[in-house]
């Protein structure tokens, strides 16, 4: 193929992208010039397509991009074979250099590998008034103008006078500013004397921590103010003494008679396995019992006794001896004497229970009655103290309001021009002052005024604008394909025309809504002028970085040629390389994705692709680019 059919192909190449490329080119015109980094790869697609050039100059920055991303390692030259020739053509359709010729091309041979892409999109904008610190001034009251002090274009400082009415409201913000003073006074007095009450109630709580004696906190405490709280916590203190008093009293009663119940329930069980009252009294001797064990053994004497003689009145009458009567009143009285011991012998348990209850409910009782005490005694201080604090706060609350309302009417004052001292002097004079200053919210720069000397203004009159210009917002607006890859607090450059500076920001807001007319969505970012260079109306164009994305095999883009208008890059063998078609994926500014035609590990020629496309263009292989076989 001819040098000359090559070109032909390549000048199609850029007939066949029609109007788009010229129409693209001229959309963007009014935002490129030469030498602006921002933008340098917008036009990179039809670039690389239109002219190789694009891709000499983005290959000088291969070096250090390919060791920050580590995507392949640079081969540099191949060894030379030793052949004289200086060129010669392979079988497989590519060509074989010299070392000579490979080093005087600059071509680098490089590992092909992963690594990761850069993704920024292009933004058009517009510079606006940060309406963050953007006012319309109006006047705080009507009024006759009598003075205008400011012009449009003019550099004013907050306080600065602008213009100065007549005003009759001047007075009557004069009155209000002696009512809130009087309240002022008031508030000042309650507060001070609810701060004393509230100090001497938590001097009483500091005294309360280290004292427990009644007697001993009531001397302490007499010389503070504090009124009903004193008395309430005073007695709170002696009952809670009073109740720890009969906790000690109850649980030493308890405590003497748990051994008495314990006994008598010993004593009861021991009884039932014993059957005369001398066995008894031998096994209950260690026993303290009291009075019970003496009926107890008593009980059980009886019916031994009255056992023995119903046997032997018994034994009387088998021998024909003693009577039937006297048996049967033998008989009865056993019965009694065994009825009188079972009985005794349950009232003993009865009586051993009730009276070890009654011990243990009183213990309870008095155990009870003083957490109690304990509880309401420090709950009573925490009450104390809360409704003090509680008062101070009201009245601090009071305070602070009628501060509040004094400072909003000084303010008013300060606002309609008045100070504060010349409103004292006003209260013994019956001339009004009328006296109203239109000033400055803000350091800023008038835009707009609408204020004539003699005029009637109103409450509602704008009589200027004023913008601090230090800061701007610039406005983008997003496809909904962009839309994805912004996001808040997202870096952002900008740049603009004629502009010798760029900026960056921040994106602040993202609309929730995309506009009906447009079908776009609005993006904000706010930027610094302290030069003045951000002009709001000035189209700009922003640079998004939304972020890194991974690639299997990532190659820079001067490796990717067009040969016979196919993408190829060029395979390494020794001092031969060979033309491979490949499919290109994503990219950056320096980088291309190659999503097949070349394979992690294999060597390709990273710089000097192009003075190498050249000379196989030259040679006439370009038809055969990839076809070898």
């Amino acid at each position: 193929m001819s040098v000359a059919h090559i070109l032909g192909n390549r000048r199609n190449g850029l007939r066949k992208t029609g109007s788009g490329t010229m129409l693209t080119g001229c959309c963007l015109l009014f935002f490129i010039w030469p030498g602006f980094p921002l933008l340098e790869s917008v036009l990179a697609p039809q670039a690389q397509a239109a002219d190789e050039r694009h891709d000499d100059h983005a290959g000088h920055d291969h070096g250090e991009h390919g060791e920050r991303q580590g995507h392949d390692k640079d081969e540099g030259s191949d060894d030379h074979d030793g052949h004289d020739e200086h060129t010669g053509h392979e079988q497989d359709g590519g060509i074989r250099l010299t070392p000579e010729i490979i080093e005087a091309t600059g071509i680098r041979v490089r590992v092909a590998g992963p690594g990761t892409l850069g993704k920024r999109i292009k933004l058009i904008g517009e510079i606006s008034f940060n309406e963050n610190t953007f006012a319309h001034i109006v006047p705080a009251a009507a009024g006759v103008v009598r003075e205008v002090a400011a012009d449009i274009g003019e550099r004013v400082q907050a306080g600065d006078v602008l213009a100065i009415l007549d005003s009759r409201e001047v007075g009557e913000a004069a009155l209000e500013h002696s009512d809130a003073l009087t309240a002022y006074e008031l508030a000042v007095a309650d507060f001070e004397r609810q701060k004393m009450i509230t100090a001497n109630t938590h001097k009483m709580l500091e005294i309360l921590s280290r004292e427990a004696d009644p007697q001993t906190v009531a001397d302490l405490v007499s010389g503070l103010k504090i009124g009903a709280a004193k008395a309430d916590v005073l007695d709170a203190l002696t009952t809670r003494d009073l109740a720890q008093v009969s906790v000690a009293m109850a649980e030493k009663l308890f405590n003497y008679q748990q051994p008495i119940y314990d006994n008598t329930v010993k004593m009861l069980e021991l009884l039932e396995s014993t059957s005369t009252a001398a066995e008894a009294q031998k096994t209950l001797e260690h026993l303290d019992i009291g009075v019970a064990k003496k009926e107890i053994i008593e009980a059980l004497a009886d019916v031994e006794l009255a056992r023995a003689n119903f046997k032997r009145q018994e034994q009387l009458l088998q021998q024909e001896v003693g009577s039937a009567k006297a048996m049967q009143e033998a008989r009865r009285d056993l019965d009694t004497a065994v009825s009188t011991h079972d009985a005794l012998f349950e009232q003993v348990r009865l009586d051993a229970e009730q009276v070890h209850l009654e011990a243990q409910r009183e213990y309870l009782t008095a155990k009870q009655e003083a957490i109690a005490a304990t509880i309401t005694y420090p709950a009573l201080l925490e009450q104390a103290v809360f409704d003090a604090d509680v008062a101070l706060l009201n009245a601090r609350q009071t305070h602070g309001l009628a501060e509040q309302q004094l400072k909003i009417s000084v303010d008013k004052l300060r606002v309609l021009g008045l100070s504060h001292d010349a409103v004292q002097k006003l209260a013994g004079s019956d001339q009004p002052i009328t006296y109203l200053p239109v000033t400055a919210p803000f350091d800023g720069t008038i835009t707009e005024k609408h204020i004539s000397r003699g005029e009637w203004l109103g409450e509602d009159s704008d009589a200027f604008t004023i913008a601090d210009l230090r800061t701007v917002w610039v406005n983008l607006s997003l496809t909904q394909t962009d839309l994805m890859y912004v996001h808040l607090d997202q870096p952002v450059r900008v740049a603009a025309r004629h502009v010798d500076a760029t900026a960056a920001g921040k994106v602040t807001y993202l609309s929730p809504t995309i506009d009906e007319s447009t079908r776009t969505v609005l993006a904000r970012l706010e930027i610094d002028n302290a030069s003045g260079d951000w002009r709001p109306g000035l189209f700009v164009v922003a640079e998004v970085d939304s972020g890194d994305a991974p690639a299997a095999v990532l190659v820079p883009k001067n490796a990717v040629q067009i040969l016979d208008e196919q993408a190829v890059v060029f395979i390494a063998n020794g001092q031969s390389f060979t033309p491979r078609p490949v499919t290109t994926g994503r990219s950056d500014k320096k980088y291309v994705e190659l999503l097949s035609g070349l394979s992690p590990g294999q060597r390709y020629v990273a710089e000097g692709a192009f003075q190498l496309k050249a000379k196989i263009t030259i040679s006439g292989l370009g038809s055969h680019a990839g076809h070898g076989h």
